[in-house]
């Protein structure tokens, strides 16, 4: 069963702008349950923990069955960890996942998601 995200409203902007969520993969369970949220489309992705030769692979669907490797925004690269980093993905599709596409050995990696959206929520 895959991991659900645990999410985050970042109190720092105070108007729902910026949202954070982490998913904890590991070699046993190491697909993340996708998220829904194309409003933000500024997305910075870390993944940190134990890789234990596995690689995290930071995807995108329109359909949520067929997934894409996103690409890093400061170079245009796909976006997959083997050890500790993050990157700006440039796409926006419907959904958003990280997923071990290596799983490794002993694994347990955290990946975190920080987006902002542009037209924040008035009150």
């Amino acid at each position: 069963m895959p991991i659900t995200p645990v999410y985050t409203d970042l109190l720092s902007s105070n108007n729902g702008s910026v949202k954070q969520f982490t998913w904890a993969l590991t070699t046993a369970v190491p697909d993340g349950v996708p998220m829904e949220w194309i409003e933000w489309a500024d997305r910075t992705w870390q993944a940190v923990g134990a890789f234990g030769g596995a690689t995290v692979s930071i995807q995108g669907s329109n359909d949520g069955t067929n997934w894409f490797s996103l690409t890093n925004a400061a170079g245009g690269a796909v976006v997959s960890f083997t050890a500790a980093g993050g990157a700006a993905t440039i796409e926006l599709p419907r959904y958003v996942r990280p997923n071990l596409t290596v799983v490794g050995s002993g694994a347990a990696i955290t990946v975190i998601v920080v987006a902002r959206r542009a037209n924040p929520m008035r009150a």
